[in-house]
């Protein structure tokens, strides 16, 4: 709804996101058949302590990814079972996959997690075998997961549903007033327009735009 003048905003070419788009999406690849060979080898020494660790590891690499895919940045400060939580808003289905104990806990990540408690304790008895089988059935659906993902996420990139839709400065528009305040405070080279509601309460009409604002610093 607002383009400033002599201004123009360039996002890279569909070429050059493609490319980096396909690096990424290997560097998964590449270090889930690492770690999936570390854990077949943990698996044939029968060392199901180290077999839980890399399987950790192996979860968080999934969730890296699908942060970084599902919300643009990832949270590697958190525990896995926070950063599950997180990703529960944009993916419902982790909720059934990772089997799902109370609203902050999973039964998964708390089998994963007792490896490093038998660690702590020197004490094997501390370890979940029970849910052996269950961890690698919900990894292989994680994969899935992420596979699919990052499908429909080139498909979003080569095929965009829609654009905003900008309109220059110089063209009158009934969100002018808004405009002039906004660029009067803040040196803003762009303005979209997303959404626009109409709010009703005693007699009187609001109207609330749903705005992104493109700007150097604000």
């Amino acid at each position: 709804m607002y383009k400033k003048e002599d201004h123009e905003f360039t996002y890279p070419e569909l070429p050059e996101q493609l490319k980096k788009f396909k690096q990424f999406r290997e560097d998964y690849y590449n270090t889930h058949d690492l770690l999936s060979t570390e854990i077949r080898k943990a698996k044939k020494s029968s060392s199901l302590t180290m077999e839980y660790h890399i399987y950790l590891s192996l979860f968080e690499h999934h969730v890296h990814f699908l942060e970084i895919l599902c919300i643009g940045e990832y949270f590697s400060n958190g525990s896995l079972s926070e950063r599950l939580i997180r990703l529960e808003d944009f993916l419902p289905e982790i909720k059934t996959l990772m089997l799902k104990k109370t609203e902050t806990t999973y039964f998964i990540t708390e089998a994963l997690n007792s490896a490093q408690k038998a660690d702590d304790h020197e004490d094997y008895m501390y370890v979940k075998d029970e849910f052996g089988d269950a961890i690698t059935d919900t990894e292989q659906k994680f994969y899935y997961l992420v596979d699919r993902i990052f499908r429909e996420t080139k498909r979003a990139v080569k095929k965009p549903e829609q654009k905003p839709i900008l309109i220059e400065n110089k063209t009158v528009s009934p969100y002018e007033p808004v405009v002039k305040i906004l660029t009067k405070h803040f040196n803003i080279e762009e303005i979209f327009l997303f959404n626009q509601q109409e709010i009703y309460s005693a007699d009187q009409k609001t109207t609330v735009l749903y705005l992104l604002l493109i700007s150097n610093k604000i």
